[in-house]
This record gives structure tokens, sequence and C-alpha cells, in this order.
């Protein structure tokens, strides 16, 4: 659980750069972020494919700001969500269809 906390709080930092402009095009904390990602986290898990998009966003749209600001967006938001507890019972179609 602590290396998912940082991952997030590391995801974080990269997408405050991100939309305050701050973020270089080759920067090291984005291919950090993703080492890491890789390290610690399954390839399929949510948070997972939202920092390894946004890298690759990134290598896309550095020179971008207002697409690098919506990028930073959506990598804050994913950070959000994945702080997010999951409902008791997700899995029952019963109650959540």
């Amino acid at each position: 659980m602590a290396d998912r906390v940082g991952i997030r709080m590391f995801a974080l930092a990269v997408a405050m750069r991100a939309k305050s402009g701050t973020l270089e095009v080759a920067d090291a904390d984005v291919a950090g972020l993703v080492t890491r990602v890789q390290q610690q986290l399954p390839g399929d898990d949510p948070l997972a494919r939202a920092c390894t998009g946004f890298a690759v966003q990134h290598e896309m749209h550095a020179r971008d700001r207002d697409k690098m600001a919506d990028l930073g967006d959506a990598l804050a938001e994913a950070v959000r969500i994945d702080t997010l507890p999951d409902a008791p019972d997700a899995e029952r179609r019963d109650i959540h269809g």
C-alpha cells in the first residue's frame, strides 16, 4: 500500500507540473514515474494505465501548454479516482446491475 501512495504522490506532482507549464520536453520525472509504475503496479491497473498514457501523450504534446494542462488534469483525476474506496459488494449484479 505504501508503494501505491508513493506512486500517487509522484503522479500528482507530475500532473501539477504539467498543469503549471513547468514540465520540460525531456523531463526525467515522467520517465521516472513510468519506471516506478512498471516496477510496482500490474499493467492492467487503472492508475498504471493513466500514468503510462500520460507519458505517451507527453512525448507527443510536450510543447503544447494547453494540451499539457489538459493531460495534467486527466492524470490528477486518475489519482483522485484511485484514492476512492472500492464499493462494498461491487461485484454483486443484483445491486449494481
